[in-house]
């Protein structure tokens, strides 16, 4: 545990540890008059620290001395605080019941924000690459799933043992999860733990951002992620190779949801709903992309369901999804500056092959050429793609920079020739 301080003076804080007792560094020089700095413990945010390979006090006060547990710096953590989480994979180890071991899950609590994808060296956050390093939250409690030479599960017929029914767990709180890959959840158990394999939220404020979910299973409900009665912010996710009965990459449940710039590719249910089924949350989607998800009898990409239910379609592509009946979109929609196989009524709405760079390996980029480029609406549209392209470019050279359709924003990448010098020798000489 680490002791706390705070300092109630308009003087820069710098905090660091000798023998177990926090030192205040002062810039500036110190008043000793009435304006004198005062200490109070338990009040000041503070930075957690978690490194798997890290070999040093293992108590999360750098990156020498990190947690090498995930689960010890939850603990710790209290509202303000940050965890910051270095490549590796973590598995959870508390659980909500004692006597079953499947309920260990990583709690998230009141205040505390998660971040993931970093190297172990940083000094702030912005110098991070989730991309690169990959913080990965497994729920394959006895090591045992057939998981790629990362650690991620990529597809839940991989899933062997009896691993956690959900990987990250909150209760109504207000959090934030940034920067991780959520794989290997096994929702098989009774209610609740039938429901959000990877994540799985009741009540509250949960944001997540630039996380990717592989590889989970829900029994009976999303598959990937199941919000129950909340409110969500999604940006920037990838739902991929996750399977439920009902949302096989993620089920909202009378909530309010808002989802921007994510992809879902080859999810599965097993009833309706291949990517995302939607209860009566009227959720907003812009900027996604659904291709190759697949329901086993409707909406191979989304379902929405209940008395009234709308959800609002912005600047997306649905394409090559798969179902008996109504294989892309069933129920109440309002589309708008979209992309959907089949088409669908609405201002702006295109039916045309997506021109997707290679659906076959995973690679929803959108080729020249593709109809989809510029074709979207800017007032829709966040500030970057999901590879963090800022939008909206000139995708198609008309002179106007208008944002594509999907996930992905088009840019093109300049090609560079090697420039060959041979040597002339003149005529006659």
């Amino acid at each position: 545990m680490r002791a706390r301080y705070t300092v109630r003076h308009k003087l820069f804080l710098v905090a660091g540890f000798m023998a177990g007792v926090l030192l205040l560094l002062l810039i500036g020089g110190v008043n000793q008059g009435r304006n004198a700095v005062q200490a109070q413990p338990l009040m000041a945010d503070a930075i957690i620290y978690v490194r798997a390979g890290a070999a040093g006090a293992n108590d999360g006060t750098s990156w020498e001395d990190a947690y090498i547990s995930l689960q010890s710096a939850l603990e710790d953590a209290v509202s303000g605080d940050e965890i910051w989480v270095a490549a590796g994979v973590y598995t959870p180890t508390v659980r909500t019941t004692p006597a079953d071991a499947r309920t260990a899950t990583f709690m998230l609590k009141q205040g505390v924000a998660l971040y993931g994808g970093f190297a172990g060296i940083e000094t702030v956050r912005e110098q991070r690459d989730w991309r690169a390093n990959l913080s990965i939250l497994s729920g394959d409690l006895d090591h045992n799933d057939a998981a790629d030479w990362r650690g991620i599960v990529t597809d839940t017929i991989a899933i062997a043992g009896d691993n956690a029914y959900h990987v990250v767990s909150a209760d109504v709180v207000t959090a934030t999860l940034d920067g991780f890959v959520i794989t290997a959840g096994k929702a098989t158990g009774a209610d609740p733990h039938h429901l959000g394999g990877g994540l799985y939220t009741n009540g509250g404020h949960t944001t997540v951002t630039h996380v990717g979910f592989w590889g989970n299973q829900a029994l009976e409900a999303g598959g990937g992620f199941f919000d129950r009665q909340g409110q969500v912010t999604l940006a920037q996710l990838v739902f991929a190779g996750n399977l439920a009965n009902r949302g096989g990459g993620m089920y909202f449940y009378h909530d309010t949801g808002i989802i921007v710039n994510s992809l879902f590719a080859k999810n599965r249910s097993e009833i309706s709903g291949g990517a995302l089924w939607d209860e009566a949350a009227n959720s907003t989607v812009r900027n996604c992309t659904f291709a190759d998800n697949e329901a086993g009898t409707q909406a191979g990409a989304i379902l929405s369901w209940g008395g009234g239910n709308a959800v609002t379609l912005q600047n997306s592509i649905v394409w090559a999804n798969t179902a008996p009946n109504e294989p892309q979109l069933s129920g109440g929609f309002v589309v708008s500056y979209s992309l959907v196989e089949d088409g669908w009524l609405g201002t702006g709405n295109l039916n045309a092959d997506p021109l997707f760079v290679s659906p076959e390996s995973g690679d929803y980029h959108l080729q020249m050429g593709s109809s989809a480029l510029d074709a979207g609406d800017n007032g829709y549209a966040p500030e970057f793609d999901l590879d963090g392209t800022v939008r909206p470019l000139d995708s198609n050279h008309d002179g106007i920079a208008t944002a594509d359709m999907g996930a992905y924003e088009f840019e093109l990448q300049a090609v560079f020739l090697p420039l060959m010098l041979k040597q002339v020798t003149p005529s006659g000489k």
